[in-house]
């Protein structure tokens, strides 16, 4: 019964505007369960353990964590570099397809809002540029500011949640997060 509910769980975890994200009740409930050895399941006690993790970075108020990128022209700058007003950072893997239609359905926020889009590639690359300008449309991809980043920075930081993708945020001119959407 334990994994379907966690199966459950995780799911609604990173579901959009999880309501689990920022809950410090739930947090030290997690840390309850882990400290108790309430599970024996190893891979159950690593699934729990992450999720405590992902609560502690990038909640809204906080600063986005910095990252190092690199675009199609092979320009190497920072994310706060290309925050420009309000921008949705949006990372997505290129290999997805529901996340090259997240690429699709947040251009609507451009142009509503004025605001800046930036998508962050998870598994970026040159190559992965490529792929995503052949399957979208130039209506689409002129909205976009595509990056990566360098030495795959996002898997060896844990800078970021990449457990579910793609997932955006709405940070303003100083980079300070106002929401979180995963």
């Amino acid at each position: 019964a334990y994994m379907v509910w966690a199966g459950w769980f995780a799911s609604a975890f990173h579901a959009p505007n999880s309501p689990y994200r920022s809950d410090e009740l739930f947090k030290d409930w997690l840390i309850k369960v882990e400290e108790d050895k309430v599970l024996e399941n190893d891979y159950m006690i690593e699934e729990l353990r992450q999720i405590r993790d992902v609560m502690d970075f990038n909640k809204e108020g906080d600063v986005l964590q910095e990252l190092n990128l690199t675009n199609d022209a092979g320009e190497e700058f920072c994310l706060s570099e290309v925050i420009d007003g309000k921008t949705l950072v949006l990372f997505v893997d290129a290999n997805c397809p529901s996340c090259l239609e997240a690429l699709t359905e947040n251009i609507k926020e451009d142009g509503k809002k004025k605001i800046k889009l930036v998508a962050v590639l998870a598994n970026g690359g040159k190559y992965h540029v490529k792929n995503i300008t052949e399957q979208l449309p130039e209506e689409v991809l002129s909205k976009w500011n595509l990056v990566w980043c360098r030495d795959r920075e996002l898997e060896k930081g844990k800078k970021y949640d990449l457990t579910q993708l793609s997932f955006r945020m709405l940070v303003d001119a100083d980079g300070k997060i106002i929401k979180a959407y995963y």
